[in-house]
C-alpha cells in the first residue's frame, strides 16, 4: 500500500528567533521576491504564561501598525497563526515579547514575482 504525507503547511521555513524580552524584533525581512500566507508558530518554553505582539509593517514599528495585540501563550505551550498576507520587498513581519522565553518559527513561500 503507498501513503503520501503532506506537511500540516508546505511552504519552508524562512526564520527562526529568540527575541529578547520587551524589544521590537524583525523574524523575517522580505528579500527582492514575493512572500505570501505564512505558518507562524510561538512557542513558550517557560512556565510562565507570556504575551507577544506581531505586526507586518514596510519598514517602521508604529503602534498602528501591529496586527496581533495581547495574545497570550500559556506556560510550556505553543500557539500557531495561519496568516493570509502577502509581503513586497522590505516588508516585515516584527515581533515583541514580554519574556526572553519566546521562541517564533514563520513559514511560508516565497516567489520570484513581476
Amino acid at each position: 500500500m503507498y501513503f503520501t504525507y503532506s506537511y500540516l503547511y508546505e511552504g519552508k521555513l524562512l526564520c527562526c528567533i529568540n527575541p529578547d524580552a520587551e524589544t521590537n524584533t524583525t523574524l523575517y525581512t522580505c528579500s527582492p521576491t514575493l512572500a505570501m500566507a505564512f505558518l507562524v508558530i510561538v512557542c513558550n518554553t517557560s512556565d510562565e504564561d507570556a504575551t507577544f505582539r506581531l505586526a507586518h509593517t514596510d519598514g517602521t514599528l508604529a503602534e498602528e501598525d501591529w496586527l496581533y495585540y495581547g495574545y497570550e501563550v500559556q506556560g510550556n505551550d505553543s500557539v500557531a497563526l495561519m496568516l493570509d498576507l502577502t509581503l513586497s520587498q522590505s516588508d516585515t513581519l516584527d515581533v515583541w515579547a514580554s519574556s526572553g522565553d519566546l521562541n517564533f518559527f514563520a513559514q511560508g513561500y516565497e516567489k520570484s514575482g513581476t
